[in-house]
């Protein structure tokens, strides 16, 4: 898939690749499902908690199997993102958590840049979701781990 225009600045092929192989050694110890979004920015007046809501639903993470996915949600104009998980996911794992994790992405963005960042947020999520719901045999990857772009 290529970069849309507005996100070329933002982001390269490379990255989205690095990412990609993190959601796949992430998902490789949980039967969680995990998928990065990005936006290239927020409509007038959007929060960025609501456009990650709505994406939640509109990429069907919502409808795996489990009821155990979790959304990293990135907004790379305003260089925010957002953690969603399922309902079934976040009471086991609980508010603290997604607050550390999104501490520790924002720490690794700033030591070691962007791409370092998500892919350890990607591994952070990945680490979570294994301690509640590890990974059974015959497990099914339901969603893609490529990172979705969306072209705004």
């Amino acid at each position: 898939m290529k970069v849309p225009r507005k996100l070329r600045n933002d982001v390269s092929e490379k990255t989205l690749d690095a990412i990609a192989r993190a959601v796949d050694e992430a998902e490789s110890k949980t039967s969680g499902e995990i998928v990065v979004h990005m936006v290239h920015s927020l409509l007038p007046l959007e929060t960025p908690r609501r456009r990650a809501r709505r994406a939640f639903v509109s990429l069907g993470i919502h409808r795996t199997r489990r009821r155990n996915g979790v959304l990293l949600f990135l907004v790379m104009k305003k260089r925010l993102f957002e953690i969603v998980a399922d309902d079934g996911v976040h009471e086991k794992v609980g508010a603290s958590a997604w607050e550390e994790i999104a501490g520790r992405i924002t720490e690794t963005i700033e030591r070691e840049g962007f791409e370092a960042g998500i892919c350890r947020g990607v591994s952070l999520l990945g680490e979570g979701l294994a301690k509640h719901f590890p990974r059974e045999e015959g497990d099914v990857d339901e969603l893609p781990d490529r990172p979705r772009v969306e072209a705004d």
